[in-house]
């Protein structure tokens, strides 16, 4: 789980439904890359917020978890770095 630079070229191959009531906007698996260096693997692209109210791009490889569990674990993740 990483946070994907604002100037990383993606391509949307589908979006996952959300349910409502939810701090993630936007779900969906895209390829990274340009078409002459792309990355061969599906990666999960997770648009939410954090507490300041700004967008996080979260880039993963868990489809198996919602989208919101990974939001979470990255907004806890990210506040134990801040610790140290």
């Amino acid at each position: 789980m990483t946070r994907l630079n604002k100037n990383a070229v993606t391509r949307m191959v589908y979006s996952f439904h959300l349910p409502e009531n939810n701090s993630v906007f936007s779900d969906e698996m895209v390829l990274v890359g340009t078409p002459q260096k792309r990355m061969d693997n599906d990666l999960r692209l997770i648009k939410t917020v954090d507490t300041k109210g700004n967008v996080l791009w979260i880039l993963t490889n868990r489809f198996d978890l919602e989208a919101e569990e990974i939001s979470y674990m990255y907004r806890s993740r990210w506040a134990i770095e801040l610790f140290f």
